[in-house]
C-alpha cells in the first residue's frame, strides 16, 4: 500500500534548517504541515515533496526533489526526482530540464534540492 507522506523544508534565516514530515503516516494518522504567520497551507503544499513509495539501492526513501545518480552508469549526470502527471510516475530530470530516466531501485539518493543543490553542478 502506498504511503501518502510528504516532507516540507523548514528554513531559518533564509537557509534550509530541517524537514517536517506530514501526511498520512504509517499508522494511518494525519500529521499537519508546519504553518506560521509567514506561510499558509497552500505555500506549505507548494514547497513540500511527496514520497514516491520507492526506495533506492540502499533502502533509502525517495522523495520528489531528491537528487539521484546511477552507480552502474558513472558518466551519467545526477538527476532530480519529478512527478510526471501524464504518465503517472516519477522520473529523473536533468539539470537542463530535459527528461531523464524512470526511477527504480537501481538509483542512489545522493542529496536533495534544498540541502545539496550544488550536486547538480557536478558533471560526472
Amino acid at each position: 500500500m502506498t504511503k501518502i507522506r510528504f516532507r516540507q523544508p523548514i528554513f531559518r534565516d533564509g537557509k534550509f534548517y530541517k524537514w517536517n514530515y506530514w501526511g498520512f503516516i504509517n499508522d494511518g494518522s494525519f500529521v499537519n504541515p508546519v504553518l506560521s504567520l509567514k506561510i499558509n497551507m497552500e505555500e506549505a503544499k507548494k514547497d513540500s515533496q511527496q514520497f514516491t513509495d520507492l526506495y533506492d539501492r540502499n533502502g533509502k526513501e525517495i522523495y520528489e526533489g531528491d537528487i539521484v545518480r546511477w552507480p552502474h552508469l558513472p558518466d551519467y549526470p545526477p538527476e532530480i526526482i519529478r512527478w510526471v502527471q501524464k504518465d503517472c510516475g516519477y522520473y529523473g530530470e536533468k539539470k537542463d530540464g530535459s527528461p531523464g530516466s524512470w526511477i527504480d531501485k537501481g538509483c542512489e539518493v545522493i542529496g536533495n534540492i534544498w540541502e545539496s543543490p550544488k550536486l547538480l553542478e557536478e558533471d560526472k
